[in-house]
């Protein structure tokens, strides 16, 4: 039994009791309201029941419900009801009963539908923030992304933030995976992220930047303060070792370049400012942080 044809049942019952209730009692106690309320059921039919393999079309409901109106109140204008309180407050106290009864299902009717409709639309919100949390992070790191780092450099721009980079490229990276396997190397990867991850303050940002380079965006940083954080970082990923499934110790070492906002008007300046002292850093033996065009 489908659900359509639960729908349908209930409509033609509360069709048939409207129409049978006039006819027993008469048009003035108010049981033709009931059509009158059953109206919006056709279309509430359609946004239900979108995913049933029967098309539902509202206009239907509609068109039954306004003939059944039109039809038994004209009809039992001219026809004696088959029953008569013979009291006109009786009839009139029906008619409010009635009344009462359908604005209290048209109210629940609609709170129904208006809950549903927010409900719908705070889902379709956190599924949207989800989707652009995803969109701003690297898959295999956790780590915000290029485009999530450069939205937050605009800001500082316009803003006239001053701010400092480290840039950290993992030494000899080629040559884990070469050696070991990509998985080892996605591991060393997520390693290396982590400690970048626990080492940074709330309002910093720190993103793949690509490959094995992972940036850090630190805002309101000099570059002696940006050093620092540099140095704490390299010192836990000196320690740091991971092991293959042969129980072999892979240990891990980084390369960074350190900058500051005061050296170029814009991010992608700053940024390759760091990037050059991190390949001279790579140049005078890695493992090691630079800041200050060639010195260690």
């Amino acid at each position: 039994m489908s659900i359509v044809f639960v729908f349908n049942t209930i409509y033609i019952e509360i069709l048939v009791y409207s129409i049978v209730a006039t006819m027993l009692v008469g048009i003035d106690c108010g049981f033709m309201l009931y059509l009158i309320a059953i109206i919006p059921l056709g279309y509430y039919a359609v946004y239900s029941f979108r995913d049933e393999d029967k098309k539902i079309n509202p206009m239907i409901y509609v068109i039954s419900t306004v003939v059944a109106f039109w039809v038994t109140r004209i009809v039992f204008r001219f026809i004696e009801p088959m029953y008569s309180f013979g009291n006109i407050v009786i009839d009139r106290v029906m008619y409010m009963v009635n009344y009462t009864a359908i604005a209290i299902a048209i109210v629940v009717f609609c709170s129904v539908i208006v809950t549903r409709v927010i409900s719908l639309e705070e889902k379709q919100r956190l599924q949207n923030e989800a989707l652009d949390k995803l969109s701003k992070l690297d898959p295999l790191t956790g780590l915000s992304n290029r485009r999530s780092i450069q939205e937050r450099c605009k800001l500082a721009e316009l803003e006239n933030e001053s701010y400092a980079i480290v840039l950290g490229d993992i030494d000899d990276f080629k040559k884990i995976n070469d050696t070991y396997g990509h998985n080892i190397g996605d591991e060393v990867l997520k390693e290396v992220a982590n400690i970048f991850k626990n080492a940074i303050r709330s309002d910093d940002i720190v993103c793949r930047w690509g490959g094995e380079e992972i940036l850090i965006f630190i805002p309101g940083a000099s570059k002696e303060q940006a050093e620092m954080v540099a140095e704490r970082i390299l010192g836990k990923i000196r320690t740091l070792t991971v092991e293959t499934e042969n129980h072999a110790k892979v240990g891990v070492t980084m390369t960074m370049g350190v900058a500051v906002s005061i050296e170029a008007k814009e991010f992608i300046g700053v940024a390759k400012a760091a990037d050059d002292r991190l390949y001279i850093g790579k140049q005078l033996g890695k493992n090691r942080i630079i800041s200050n065009g060639g010195q260690a």
